[in-house]
Parts: structure tokens; C-alpha cells; sequence
């Protein structure tokens, strides 16, 4: 029989391939149309040398038949005649449906987990390198026209979740008012004024202010800006106002590409305006600054 690898030579007695081509057989092969009629190949490779199925399409497009179908729910059947469900199974299989996570953690799960967390970025940072490729996947991400109006429309007028009276106790008690935003009622250092904040870095930039006794102004306390894009005007107000360096000062986790368009229309129809976009692994950089214009003064 010849050599199944194409070289010609002869295997020997009833093999398909000759001593050592089963390796160039596998790298050489140009592939096969999966069986399953996708249009995609399908390679071989040393443990399977002549697979007519990508794994995991060999059952496309089969179905049980009625008999199976039958045995199955008498198999189901007969098992729920001797067994039963706690009621601690019913309420953790019914879960998903209500909206909560099948094994959501518990509070002392999640405080643990956040301490970890918390723990370890205290001694370790991204590297320059990681900052920048993160900054790059954020930068290609960018909501369709039709999500940022199904955003808009959901937290217009009363369906704004700040307007809501529960929301308004949890925002003036420093609770969490969402899974992903948490508002904080804090008293400023400078002038005695308790002010809004919203999420922990904002309310970790005020604190640092404050240490620096650095005068500071929250968006809610200064005029928003009017800029074009997309030939529509909005309205726009950063998170900070610094009388002593007169920036507007917008603090984020990180920077990807929507807000950035954003902030390029503000600054072009503001040009008298010095916004500055402040990420974390900026800061230390930003208050070194703050701290020599302060003491020029």
C-alpha cells in the first residue's frame, strides 16, 4: 500500500503511512469540508488522522427521535417518583428567572474578595506596556447610535434612578445605590459644604484635595459647557473645577474611544477651556504638579 502521506514510497504490510510520516501527513494536509455542511475545513492530527467533523458538529442538525424522546422523560419521571427537591434546591434553580445570579456570593464573600483585591493593588501596578494595550482596546469600543439612545431614554426625567426617594436616602447614607455606581454624601475640608460624589474615585480625588488643602469645586457647583458633535449640541460638565490651576478636571478608571470623541468635540468648541482627562495610574504625576504650582503661590 502507498504511503498515505503522498510522498509514493510504500508502507510496510497493511499500514496507510510509512515509520515517521504520519507527522508530515498532518502538517502538510490542506484540510477537508467539515460533513456537517458548515464550509468550514477540517485538519487531522496524530491522534485523529481522518476526521470528517470539526469536534462538535458531528450532531448539527439531529434530533432525537420520539422513541428517545419517550425514554428520556420516562427515565425523568421514574427518578421524581423516589426523589425530591429541597426547598433550598427550588429556590436556587428558580433564581435565574427572578433576575439573581444562579451562586450569587455572599456579603462575606464579596467583602472578602474585594479586600483581596484591594490588597493586592496596593503593591502591584500595570506596567507601561499593559496601560497601553489596555488603553488600545478601550480606544476600538464604541456604542452604536441606537444603544446611546436606549441609554438616554432609560434615565430621562423620572426614570433617572437619582431622582428615586430610595435612592436619594442610599446617596445621602454613602450606600451603594446600583451594582455599578455608588454615590457619596461628603463634607468638603476647605469650606465645611457637603457635596455629591459620585463612585470611589471621586470621592478618593476630593480626599486627596483636601489633604493637599487644595481649593476644589464639584460639577454641580460651576456652569456645563456647550459643545457640538455630530451636528447636535449637549451640554458637558467635568467631575472637578481647580480655582488654583482653573482646570476642569475629569477623573476616570480609564479612557476608551466614545468619551474620548466626546471630549475632542468639548474641547474644540471650547477652546478657552483646559479640561484635563485624568486616569488612575495618572494621578501621582497630576498632585506633584498641583503640589509646585501651589507652593509658587
Amino acid at each position: 500500500m502507498k504511503c498515505q502521506c503522498g510522498c509514493g514510497e510504500e508502507a510496510v504490510g497493511n499500514r496507510k503511512f510509512k515509520h515517521g510520516h504520519i507527522k508530515k501527513y498532518v502538517e502538510n494536509h490542506k484540510g477537508t469540508p467539515c460533513a456537517c455542511g458548515c464550509g468550514k475545513l477540517v485538519f487531522p492530527t496524530e491522534n485523529s488522522l481522518f476526521p470528517i467533523y470539526i469536534k462538535g458538529h458531528s450532531r448539527r442538525g439531529t434530533k432525537h427521535t420520539q422513541e428517545t424522546k419517550d425514554k428520556i422523560t420516562g427515565s425523568v419521571n421514574k427518578w421524581f417518583e423516589h426523589n425530591e427537591f429541597t426547598s433550598e434546591q427550588r429556590e436556587a434553580m428558580g433564581a435565574p428567572s427572578r433576575g439573581v445570579p444562579r451562586h450569587a456570593y455572599s456579603p462575606e464573600m464579596r467583602a472578602k474578595t474585594s479586600k483581596s483585591v484591594k490588597e493586592y493593588w496596593e503593591t502591584h501596578s500595570h506596567s507601561e506596556e499593559s496601560l497601553e494595550i489596555i488603553k488600545q482596546a478601550n480606544l476600538r469600543s464604541k456604542r452604536s447610535d441606537e444603544t446611546k439612545k436606549k441609554m438616554s431614554e432609560q434615565k430621562k426625567g423620572d426614570k433617572n434612578p437619582a431622582k428615586r426617594p430610595e435612592v436619594r436616602r442610599a446617596i445621602s447614607e454613602g450606600q451603594r445605590t446600583s451594582p455599578l455606581s455608588q454615590w457619596f454624601s461628603y463634607t468638603r475640608l476647605c469650606d465645611g459644604k457637603e457635596v455629591l460624589l459620585q463612585g470611589q474615585r471621586e470621592l478618593d480625588f476630593a480626599k486627596k484635595l483636601d489633604e493637599l488643602e487644595v481649593e476644589w469645586k464639584v460639577h454641580s457647583e460651576f456652569e456645563p459647557s456647550s459643545y457640538e458633535q455630530d451636528g447636535r449640541w449637549s451640554s458637558y460638565s467635568a467631575d472637578f473645577y481647580l480655582p488654583i490651576s482653573k482646570q476642569h478636571v475629569d477623573v476616570k478608571s480609564t479612557y476608551y474611544s466614545e468619551p474620548q470623541r466626546k471630549i475632542e468635540a468639548v474641547r474644540k468648541s471650547n477652546p478657552d477651556i483646559d479640561l484635563v482627562i485624568l486616569c488612575a495610574h495618572e494621578d501621582d504625576a497630576f498632585f506633584e504638579r498641583l503640589t509646585v504650582q501651589q507652593s509658587n503661590q
